[in-house]
C-alpha cells in the first residue's frame, strides 16, 4: 500500500507593529530576521520577503509592508507588519564664525 504525505497546512505569521528609529544618514531598515519570532510552521519556512525593507525621512510615521512566507511544502501566506518609522535624531546646525566690518561709505560687509 501507497502512503501519501501531504502538508496543506499555511504557514502562520503574526500581524504586528514594528518601530523602526532614522539613523544619521536618514535611513532605517527592516531587517527580515527580526520578524522570525513571528513566524512559523509546521514542516519549515523555504522562504520569507518584505514588500519594503529601506525607509527615509519621506517614511516617518505608520507603513504598511507586506511579509510573504513560504513554507518547504509550497504553502503561502501575506500578513500585514505596520512599521512605524521615528526620527529622534535632533537636527544639526555646524555654523562657522562671521566677520563684519563696518565702514563709513559702505555700512557692514560680512
Amino acid at each position: 500500500s501507497i502512503v501519501t504525505i501531504s502538508d496543506d497546512q499555511l504557514p502562520e505569521c503574526v500581524s504586528g507593529a514594528q518601530q523602526l528609529n532614522l539613523d544619521s544618514d536618514g535611513f532605517a531598515t527592516l531587517e527580515l530576521n527580526s520578524l522570525e519570532p513571528f513566524i512559523e510552521d509546521n514542516c519549515g519556512i523555504a522562504s520569507s520577503s518584505l514588500s519594503q525593507e529601506l525607509f527615509d525621512c519621506t517614511s516617518i510615521g505608520e507603513n504598511s509592508v507586506e511579509l510573504l512566507v513560504v513554507d518547504n511544502s509550497g504553502n503561502q501566506q501575506f500578513c500585514a507588519i505596520n512599521v512605524i518609522i521615528n526620527d529622534s535624531i535632533d537636527p544639526a546646525c555646524n555654523a562657522e564664525d562671521l566677520i563684519v566690518t563696518a565702514t563709513e561709505l559702505t555700512g557692514a560687509k560680512v
